[in-house]
């Protein structure tokens, strides 16, 4: 049997027809050469640096990757003439990344630690509330529109409205009052006629 050196580094022995699917077949009877190649293919992805996978995890990691691959091949419809290497490649280095997911620390967010963005919930809300409050805002007269948003949505104090609207402090206490009964008043007829 002539050896071909392997791109990844490792010879494969290369007999007359050893195809992919040759290789499959052959692992599927059990024949030695053939699972000595498939080990040796899962074993280079296991030591591989960057998996960090500790030596005594390793074999029985193999056996694992091993059994499953052995199983595949041995279900009725495996694709034999799929490149088989890259399939076992594949499953063992998805293996070796769920062994690495399984093992890996988590660590809890503390309750402590929470969003302040509202979820889809909270931002459907606050868009319904924006809609009732604009409704209920071009529904008031203009100076109850011009009180209410300079000393809510500004945060004016009354001082600073009296000197733009002309009127006492007083009187401007008492607007407002009149103005949050009546916006509060077109609210709830917004909300009945939803």
């Amino acid at each position: 049997m002539e050896k071909h050196p392997d791109p990844r580094g490792s010879s494969v022995g290369l007999g007359t027809g050893d195809s992919p699917e040759s290789w499959a077949r052959r692992l599927r009877r059990g024949d030695a050469l053939a699972v000595q190649e498939a080990r040796q293919r899962v074993s280079r992805i296991l030591v591989h640096g960057a998996l960090s996978i500790p030596p005594q995890e390793r074999q029985d990691l193999e056996q694992e990757i091993m059994t499953e691959i052995w199983q595949a091949v041995n279900r009725p419809h495996f694709d034999f003439s799929a490149g088989f290497w890259g399939f076992v490649e594949v499953v063992a280095s998805r293996r070796s990344i769920d062994w690495l997911r399984s093992r890996r620390e988590s660590v809890g967010i503390p309750e402590t630690v929470r969003s302040t963005r509202p979820g889809p919930l909270g931002l459907t809300l606050e868009r319904e509330r924006r809609a009732r409050v604009e409704e209920v805002l071009a529904d008031l007269d203009p100076l109850c529109r011009e009180v209410l948003l300079a000393r809510f949505r500004d945060d004016l104090s009354y001082e600073e409205i009296a000197r733009r609207t002309g009127k006492t402090r007083g009187a401007l206490r008492v607007q407002t009052y009149r103005c949050i009964r009546r916006a509060r008043t077109l609210l709830e007829n917004v909300r009945e006629s939803r």
